[in-house]
């Protein structure tokens, strides 16, 4: 589990990470994109939380596909997802005990094998 300094730390890093490689999505979502992204990203965290607890990595593959679904019908590309995911694993690196950082990438990296397999964008 992450405390709330460090969720606030992970998600201002992803949130500018996303709007300096691409800011045309400043044009396209404006300032309530940017909220939007901080909020996905707490939601991120929340439900990796939420399958470290269960010990059950189905519970964010799960909440990754409906996710993708959501944004992909809001003109927001899987690959975007992706790399969001992405992110998250740089982001966490040496920020959590050992067991649930390991937990959390390999969760992602199953999230983003099967985004990758839907063919979804």
């Amino acid at each position: 589990m992450i405390d709330l300094a460090v969720k606030e730390k992970i998600v201002d890093e992803i949130v500018k990470k996303f709007y300096t490689r691409y800011p045309s999505l400043a044009e396209q979502f404006g300032e309530n994109g940017k909220k939007r992204t901080r909020e996905d990203n707490h939601y991120h965290l929340q439900y990796l939380d939420t399958a470290w607890k269960l010990q059950n990595k189905k519970v964010f593959i799960d909440y990754s596909l409906w996710l993708n679904e959501v944004l992909t019908s809001r003109n927001v590309s899987t690959t975007l997802v992706i790399e969001n995911f992405q992110w998250l694993k740089e982001e966490i690196s040496g920020l959590l005990d050992e067991e649930v950082e390991i937990f959390y990438t390999e969760t992602l990296n199953e999230a983003i094998d099967t985004l990758e397999a839907s063919g979804t964008e």
